[in-house]
């Protein structure tokens, strides 16, 4: 298994553990973006990527909600 291929669970030097999120070939300078577990997502030129495989599954992660803005309470001088 190639560590640049979609779902890999990695561990890179600089940022600790993460899992691939798309794979393509070695051999085109295409980005590997990676989501690591305490640091987000960051991309990776897939030729240059130095990763060791890492033990276990990835963590799942929840979709963050956006909440909607308040509305902001009109007061009284403001409304004249």
């Amino acid at each position: 298994m190639n560590a640049s291929e979609k779902g890999a669970y990695i561990m890179h030097s600089q940022y600790g553990l993460g899992a691939v999120m798309e794979s393509d070939s070695e051999d085109t300078p295409i980005d590997t973006p990676i989501d690591f577990d305490l640091h987000g997502m960051k991309k990776f030129g897939t030729a240059l990527l130095v990763v060791e495989f890492a033990e276990g599954t990835p963590p799942t992660h929840r979709q963050k909600s956006r909440k909607k803005p308040m509305a902001r309470p009109v007061k009284a001088a403001e409304a004249k």
